[in-house]
C-alpha cells in the first residue's frame, strides 16, 4: 500500500525507490528504516525535554534527589518505571528500563517509555501499594536484565564480526594503485585500514554506490575521497578498532549503577 494515496498524502519517490530495493532483497533497507524511526523517536524526547527545561523545569529538576519515586494512574499500564545512571568507565551511561507486570517482561525503548511516564504537572500522585511492596524484588529483576544485556553488548563488539567481499574487492585496487604517481599513498593506505575493519550496512552501500561509479569512470582518487568521505560521515565504529587497536568497552558493575528516580504505573 506504499505506493498508493491512502489519505490524500503526496507518494514520495523515494517511497518507490525503497518498494525496488525490498523486490530486490535489500537487507539494508530494513536497518535504513529503524534508523529513521530511531532518529525520529529521538527527535520527539529532545522536544519535550527542551519544552519543560524552557518552562522552568531545569531548577525543579536539579533540585530533586536521587532515588525519589512517585506513582501514575495510567490506563492499561501496570508495572514499573526505572532510571539508572553509571558513572563508570570513561562516560556516564544512562539507563531507562519497564517492568511491565502484566506480561512480566523488561521494556527499554525510550519511545514507548517516554509515552508511558508522559503526564502533565497537575497530575495526581496514585502509588498502587500492591506493587510499591514488591518494589525490590522487581528492581533485583530490572537490574539483573541490565547488567546482561550489557555484557551481550560487549561480547558482540569484541567479537570478530565479517569483513564484506565488497571491502575486500576495493582495497585490492586502491593496494594496486599505491605506487601510482597520481596517488597519495598515505591517503590509499587509510583507506585500505578503513575497508579492513567491519561495516555497518549502510556503509557497505555507500561503498557499493562508489564501487559502481568507479567502474565507469577508473577514477582511483575520487574513490579514496569517497572513502574517505564515507569514513568521516559515519565516525569510528565504537567498540571495533582504533589506532591503538581493538578498543573494548568497560564492564558495567552493579555498584557503578545509581537509581535516580522510579514511577509505580496502575490503571487503578
Amino acid at each position: 500500500m506504499l505506493d498508493a494515496s491512502v489519505l490524500g498524502e503526496e507518494v514520495h519517490p523515494q517511497t518507490f525507490n525503497t518498494l525496488k530495493r525490498l523486490e530486490n532483497e535489500d537487507n539494508t533497507v530494513i536497518e535504513e528504516e529503524e534508523q529513521f524511526t530511531e532518529l525520529a523517536s529521538s527527535e520527539v524526547l529532545l522536544h519535550q525535554l527542551r519544552a519543560y527545561l524552557d518552562s522552568g523545569g531545569r531548577e525543579v529538576i536539579e533540585s530533586i534527589p536521587d532515588g525519589i519515586h512517585s506513582g501514575l494512574q495510567k490506563i492499561g499500564a501496570r508495572g514499573v518505571f526505572f532510571y539508572f545512571r553509571s558513572n563508570g568507565g570513561s562516560s556516564v551511561q544512562n539507563f531507562w528500563k519497564y517492568y511491565d507486570l502484566k506480561t512480566n517482561t523488561i521494556l527499554d525503548n525510550r519511545h514507548i517509555l517516554a509515552s508511558l511516564i508522559a503526564c502533565s504537572y497537575d497530575a495526581p500522585r496514585i502509588v498502587d501499594q500492591d506493587i510499591y511492596k514488591s518494589i525490590f524484588d522487581i528492581q533485583e529483576q530490572v537490574l539483573e536484565n541490565l547488567l546482561h544485556g550489557q555484557q551481550e553488548k560487549i561480547a558482540l563488539q569484541v567479537a570478530p564480526q565479517a569483513i564484506d567481499p565488497l571491502q575486500q574487492t576495493v582495497a585490492t585496487i586502491i593496494q594496486s594503485y599505491l605506487n601510482h604517481p597520481n596517488i597519495d599513498r598515505k591517503r590509499g593506505i587509510a583507506s585500505i585500514s578503513f575497508l579492513n575493519r567491519p561495516m555497518r550496512n549502510v556503509q557497505v552501500a555507500e561503498l557499493r554506490t562508489l564501487y559502481k561509479s568507479y567502474q565507469q569512470t577508473s577514477d582511483v582518487s575520487d574513490l579514496i575521497a569517497g572513502i574517505e568521505a564515507i569514513q568521516s560521515a559515519f565516525g569510528e565504529e565504537p567498540g571495533i578498532s582504533s589506532e591503538n587497536g581493538p578498543v573494548v568497552v568497560p564492564a558495567l558493575r552493579r555498584e557503578d549503577l545509581q537509581l535516580i528516580c522510579f514511577d509505580v504505573l496502575s490503571s487503578t
